[in-house]
């Protein structure tokens, strides 16, 4: 027969030593707050009505071409569009550049533009979804993450602030 070996094992429950924390976990567990609801719904608002003000701010009066009075600094286009930006880079490249001579931004202003759109569309339709829905808030906090990614806000953000 085999030999058996007797352990003690101790079982228990941490708890906090403030019950605050436990409210706080409650709370969220019961679902978003009224503040964080206008929140979103602003964050929505905004995001579709910068989307227009973007387009807006980049072309020119025709709606066809790019604003030729928009200059650029290199360093935003070595951040956002690095392999292109190499592959049409002139040797005499000042500096900053107008956006109407780079060939490569019409496209990539599409690409921006559709990704904002399609994350803003994606937040707004799980904001009206069922709130005990478990997928909608994951959806949501994606959304909002992908929104601060560098590929979306950072790249509006530094836009404006490099032009």
């Amino acid at each position: 027969m085999g030999k058996y070996q007797l352990t003690k094992t101790i079982r228990f429950k941490l708890m906090p030593a403030w019950g605050g924390e436990l409210k706080e976990v409650e709370a969220l567990r019961a679902g978003c707050s009224p503040a964080s609801k206008e929140n979103i719904a602003s964050l929505i608002s905004r995001g579709q009505e910068l989307k227009s003000a973007f387009e807006a701010y980049i072309k020119d009066n025709e709606k066809k071409r790019l604003n030729p009075e928009i200059l650029i600094h290199y360093r935003w286009l070595k951040l956002y569009t690095k392999d292109l930006f190499y592959a049409w880079k002139k040797d005499d490249t000042e500096k900053k550049i107008r956006i109407r001579e780079i060939e490569y931004l019409p496209g990539v202003f599409q690409t921006f533009l559709g990704e904002w759109d399609d994350t803003i569309r994606n937040l707004a339709d799980n904001f009206s979804q069922p709130e005990e829905s478990l997928a909608r808030r994951a959806e949501m906090a994606l959304s909002v993450k992908q929104l601060g990614a560098k590929r979306l806000f950072p790249f509006l953000k530094d836009f404006v602030v490099e032009s």
